[in-house]
């Protein structure tokens, strides 16, 4: 068994090296970082070891299989690269349209995919999907995301100079364009709480997402 410690301990590791990506992927982790590098010291002191060993018996047995270890060392980091080059070829699409406020990062590619990330710092979750586009409306491919983005349909509206300066610091727009979320009937979904009126009324306004980038009219162009 001591034989094939550090074999099994690198394999463990290659595992957990996947695992954690693939979480990362899925939603925010500050300690991605901390657990990367303390997996990837063991992996690559145990690499290290077999391939110390693999050498030790090359020259005994001169047979490449001598390398077996090494080379299924290697192997295990497949996964790892699999996941990394998938998500990261979703993410690197060029962008159509991006959001962003509230805890909400919208992102959507030209290719009809989407990608947002939502909730509180260093917990935030991320969704994949698809979307379509009619006109001002973009229609997600499922609803209830979470507590904020609980429609799948979003309507791109222009904001008003004019309202914007009457509204509270941190409530306006710096954006000319801006997402609100509707509901099947075309109405505004009104979710974000805001208190009480002076009779006690709760009062809600619509989520407003600042649009950041907004290449329709590039596209459009072309």
């Amino acid at each position: 068994m001591v034989k094939y410690r550090e074999f099994i301990i690198l394999i463990v590791c290659s595992y957990f090296i996947s695992k954690v990506l693939y979480n990362s992927y899925q939603r925010d982790n500050i300690f991605a970082l901390i657990l990367y590098c303390i997996l990837g010291a063991i992996w690559l002191y145990c690499f290290g070891k077999i391939i110390k060993e693999g050498v030790i018996n090359y020259r005994t047995k001169r047979k490449f299989l001598s390398f077996w270890k090494t080379f299924i060392s290697l192997f295990s980091l497949v996964p790892a690269i699999i996941i990394f080059n998938y998500f990261e070829s979703r993410l690197n699409v060029p962008s159509l349209l991006q959001a962003d406020r509230h805890g909400v990062y919208a992102d959507f590619k030209t290719n009809g995919t989407y990608f947002i990330r939502s909730g509180s710092w260093g917990s935030k979750k991320h969704f994949y999907g698809k979307y379509h586009l009619y006109d001002s409306i973009i229609e997600l491919d499922r609803s209830g995301l979470d507590d904020v983005l609980i429609s799948n349909r979003f309507l791109l509206k222009h904001s008003n100079p004019e309202e914007e300066k009457k509204k509270p610091d941190n409530d306006r727009l710096s954006t000319p364009e801006y997402l609100i979320q509707i509901n099947k009937s075309g109405a505004e979904i009104k979710a974000r709480y805001m208190g009480r009126d002076t009779t006690g009324v709760e009062l809600y306004i619509p989520y407003r997402f600042e649009i950041t980038m907004d290449n329709k009219v590039k596209k459009s162009a072309k």
